[in-house]
Order: structure tokens, then C-alpha cells, then sequence
């Protein structure tokens, strides 16, 4: 249990496959998605509505963000992506609001849609609480004791081979 709380502080020994897969392949699906979702809104004002189009704007933003601030780690590029996730949360809990009056079966198929983001986000946001200090103040490499650069450099070349 220890381990699953435990917070990365260096990024040389922090495992960050998924974190490249996060903002070097989905991010920028869910901006081409975003730019998508915003012009077809507009080519088609029947369907515009004041929520989804500052939702599409916003998520746009964050995950410009994300994709800029990601290649460094930087901090903004942190709160774009736990952005993202509250808004998305916000629009999917708003969904089901909008669908309530429609009656118990609209809402359960709602929520069966939107169940699987909601587990989603959730471990994302773990997945990103955990790796916080890597944004904010990461410890170089350099300034751990030498015991542990020993011992991280050995688990480094045993996962290679």
C-alpha cells in the first residue's frame, strides 16, 4: 500500500512511458477532436449551445497546454492537465442533469457512457498526483547520495536487457 501512495521527485529514475503516450499521442487526438468538435458546432448553429462551446474552448486550451508545457514539465502544463480532467468531469456530470428529465432509463444510459471517463480520469489523476513534484521542484539527478544513483542506474540497465 505504501507503494501505491508513493510521490516521484526525479525525473531521471520516475517511469514516464505513459506520461509521453498521455501528451505525445493523446493530447493531440484530443485536440484535433476538440478543433472538430468547435467548427462542426459552428457549421451547424442549430446545435450551439452556450456549455458545450465554452467546454470545447476549454478543453482546447488545456490541452494545448498540456502538449506545450509537457515537454519540459512545467507547471502550468500540471494544472492544464488536472484542468482537463475537472472539466471533463463537470461536463459529464452536467450531461446527466440535462438528460434527467427524460426519465431513469436516459440517465442510466448516460451514465453507463460516462462511467468508464469517470474511472479513467480517476487514475489519471493518481497516475499525475503522484509525478506533481515532477512539475513543481524535481530533485536532479545529480543531488541524490550516491548509493541511490548506483541503485537506480542497475534497476535502468537491468530493465533494458
Amino acid at each position: 500500500m505504501k507503494r501505491f501512495f508513493r510521490r516521484y521527485y526525479v525525473i531521471e529514475i520516475t517511469p514516464m512511458k505513459f506520461h509521453r503516450f498521455y501528451y505525445l499521442v493523446l493530447t493531440p487526438v484530443n485536440i484535433l477532436l476538440a478543433l472538430w468538435a468547435t467548427i462542426d458546432m459552428f457549421l451547424h448553429p442549430e446545435t450551439l449551445d452556450a456549455i458545450s462551446v465554452i467546454y470545447n474552448l476549454a478543453i482546447l486550451a488545456c490541452c494545448v497546454l498540456t502538449f506545450m508545457g509537457s515537454f519540459k514539465l512545467h507547471k502550468y502544463a500540471w494544472f492544464a492537465i488536472m484542468g482537463a480532467f475537472a472539466l471533463e468531469l463537470i461536463y459529464d456530470f452536467c450531461a446527466l442533469m440535462l438528460v434527467a428529465p427524460f426519465g431513469m432509463t436516459a440517465v442510466w444510459n448516460t451514465f453507463s457512457q460516462v462511467l468508464w471517463r469517470f474511472v479513467f480520469i480517476i487514475l489519471m489523476i493518481i497516475y499525475y498526483v503522484k509525478r506533481q513534484p515532477l512539475f513543481f521542484d524535481p530533485v536532479p539527478f545529480s543531488e541524490l547520495p550516491k548509493e541511490l544513483q548506483e541503485e537506480a542506474q542497475k534497476k535502468k540497465g537491468s530493465r533494458r536487457q
